[in-house]
């Protein structure tokens, strides 16, 4: 497909061909995965590489007649399997996220985990705290902040100390007025 795109950050219309490999619905918002290949160049190598474009930006959606085949051992499933939300990042490791929820957030966090990998791995009268495999994206720590004092990041600290610092920005707004 070509298409005229506009993103959020920017009033310029970027004009791109890909090859649209899946639809993925987040945050009630529809997202499609877009599949590049480069051919070798004397400066660059031969990649192929993945973009997510959400569908509410594209200003001009236009069929270019070129026929692909989405390649055999690709699994959207798959693709999205370690990830929260639909930002990916492959020099984000996957590691375990130890997350501590609070008063009724802890019974939201069971009835509707946030990730397939979600289990709960201890429980107080007070909280819960819920273990996930997951690549910790922004997606994942604009989730966390979003719950305010009902979720805090016991582990990984850097984690933990990424989402302090989201708090603490968010305080200083209300603090310049």
């Amino acid at each position: 497909v070509a298409v005229k795109y506009r993103k959020y950050e920017s009033d310029n219309i970027t004009e791109v061909d890909f090859e649209p490999y899946c639809l993925k619905l987040f945050n009630q918002r529809w997202y499609v995965l877009a599949h590049f290949h480069r051919d070798a160049t004397t400066q660059k190598s031969e990649a192929d590489y993945f973009a997510i474009f959400s569908l509410d930006r594209i200003k001009h959606l236009e069929l270019t007649g070129i026929k692909f085949k989405v390649k055999k051992d690709f699994d959207a499933k798959e693709y999205f399997m370690e990830y929260f939300g639909v930002t990916t990042d492959d020099g984000i490791e996957c590691e375990r996220v130890i997350l501590r929820a609070y008063g009724e957030q802890r019974f939201y966090m069971h009835d509707l985990p946030w990730h397939h990998s979600q289990k709960e791995i201890a429980s107080t009268e007070d909280y819960t705290d819920f273990e996930l495999s997951i690549r910790p994206t922004i997606d994942f720590s604009n989730k966390i902040v979003s719950e305010g004092n009902r979720v805090k990041v016991i582990s990984p600290r850097w984690l933990a100390d990424e989402i302090r610092e989201m708090h603490l920005d968010a305080v200083k707004m209300y603090d310049e007025e």
